[in-house]
């Protein structure tokens, strides 16, 4: 039986979806490459949105993905902005541009870790895996 347009446009959007939640797991490492490849996902998924048109009522999904996207938007920006002058840095006699990569680096780590609660990556932790950290610690019963 051939698939519908919907069910064939549902399944492409499905697996842009799912490639930027991939990436975004798998940030452990590398976490501005994984970004950089979440965001290509998404506005991937946000094209074959538009595409649909007014066809197919996918306004709150196009609102969640673009919500998505502009929030990894800075992260990249601030990775973007520490890799270009670094870039300088390396043309450059003065150590000005060193320094001020080496402040644009920390810079864009801190927005990182400030997005993913300090955790390797974005994923969530499970549900009912124990509370972790220096907040858990306080909140915790029992004698202190």
């Amino acid at each position: 039986m051939p698939s519908s347009d919907g069910s064939r446009l549902g399944r492409l959007l499905l697996r842009e979806c799912v490639v930027a939640i991939e990436a975004l797991a798998a940030a452990v490492n590398d976490v501005h490459v994984h970004v950089h490849a979440a965001r290509k996902a998404i506005r991937r998924a946000r094209s074959l949105a538009a595409l649909a048109g007014s066809r197919f009522n996918l306004e709150t999904a196009d609102e969640l993905l673009h919500r998505v996207g502009d929030s990894l938007g800075a992260l990249r920006d601030a990775h973007v902005v520490a890799l270009v002058a670094a870039g300088l840095g390396q043309r450059s006699t003065g150590t000005g541009w060193e320094n001020a990569a080496d402040r644009l680096a920390s810079r864009a780590d801190r927005l990182t870790k400030a997005r993913t609660g300090g955790r390797s990556g974005f994923r969530q932790p499970a549900p009912d895996a124990p509370a972790r950290g220096p907040a858990a610690a306080s909140a915790a019963p029992g004698p202190r």
